[in-house]
């Protein structure tokens, strides 16, 4: 398992940030038909402390995910990386 952030797409249309620091969420795919606004590429934001598993689990999904803070939420660097990796400018 590579180290650091995984990004599957950096220049979609819309984005759904999930916090999800436990890493608990079965998402299916890296998209999320957001009810009538469209598909939106799924970024989870993540601790170092979330499991290997749980980040392969998201890379053969397509969801990309970020990580922000060791073993609790950097809510600064998060915001950090959503715009430096994924041009996102407000939230």
């Amino acid at each position: 398992m590579p180290e650091g952030d995984f990004v599957a797409d950096d220049r979609a249309e819309m984005y759904y940030v999930s916090l999800d620091i436990q890493g608990e969420i079965g998402w299916q795919s890296g998209t999320f038909d957001n009810r009538g606004r469209g598909e939106a590429h799924v970024i989870e934001i993540l601790t170092e402390a979330t499991s290997a598993a749980y980040k392969a689990y998201l890379r053969r999904r397509g969801v990309s995910y970020i990580l922000a803070g060791k073993d609790e939420l950097d809510c600064r660097l998060a915001l950090e990386k959503l715009y430096e990796l994924f041009h996102i400018e407000n939230c």
